[in-house]
């Protein structure tokens, strides 16, 4: 059983999260006023933006598991508006060449705490998934996570071949140039796929860490 808590307004699901020591638990918000993003980013949130936090077991291959999350993501919307997204490295979501969504994991007492801002609806440069606004109503601000969380858990943990193989698949810029920052060092080269662990394989070298672009977009 997933325990769900539903609000209206918070500053952060993940920072809500952590005051439940429970193994799984939902947090789900109509409005939050400072989502977390990635190292120092904050996750803008606007109308028909999906912003919520689970807790989870960690993934035998721990760091599959962002990975994994975007899979199966990507598979539940699909299957739930019919549109495809693109998997970009590390835990980014894309629609129409554009960001729609991004995940971030914390591993926090032995579990995973699992933060997820995706656009329903496109706003400012950001794209969304649906292309009706009409289709958005505030209910699918708690519905929608909900699902999703029980699609997860019903599949997790995939093995890693099966990650690898489906990220791969939806990659927005595999055989494609990218470039890889991290502080002031930028790599720039073709992105080839995923090491063993899900790391960043570009011109046959392996990185772990920082934030990668496409060249072309």
């Amino acid at each position: 059983m997933v325990k769900h808590i539903k609000l209206r307004v918070c500053d952060s699901t993940q920072d809500e999260l952590k005051a439940h020591p429970e193994d799984r638990v939902l947090v789900t918000t109509e409005t939050q006023s400072k989502g977390k993003g990635r190292g120092d980013h904050q996750w803008e949130h606007a109308k028909g933006s999906l912003a919520f936090s689970f807790s989870c077991a960690p993934h035998p291959q721990l760091s599959w598991q962002s990975l994994e999350i975007a899979v199966v993501l990507q598979e539940f919307i699909a299957q739930r508006f019919q549109v495809q997204l693109q998997l970009k490295w590390p835990n980014d979501l894309y629609h129409n060449q554009s960001k729609c969504g991004g995940i971030l994991l914390h591993h926090h007492d032995g579990k995973m705490h699992i933060g997820i801002g995706l656009n329903l609806l496109a706003h400012s440069t950001w794209s969304g998934v649906l292309s009706d606004p009409s289709l958005w109503s505030e209910s699918m601000a708690h519905d929608v996570p909900r699902e999703f969380v029980d699609y997860y858990l019903a599949r997790s943990p995939l093995p890693r071949e099966n990650i690898a193989s489906a990220w791969v698949a939806h990659c927005a810029h595999l055989k494609k140039a990218v470039i890889l920052s991290e502080g002031r060092e930028e790599t720039a080269g073709i992105f080839d796929g995923l090491g063993l662990h899900g790391e960043a394989v570009i011109d046959g070298k392996s990185y772990y860490n920082g934030s990668l672009r496409i060249k072309d977009l």
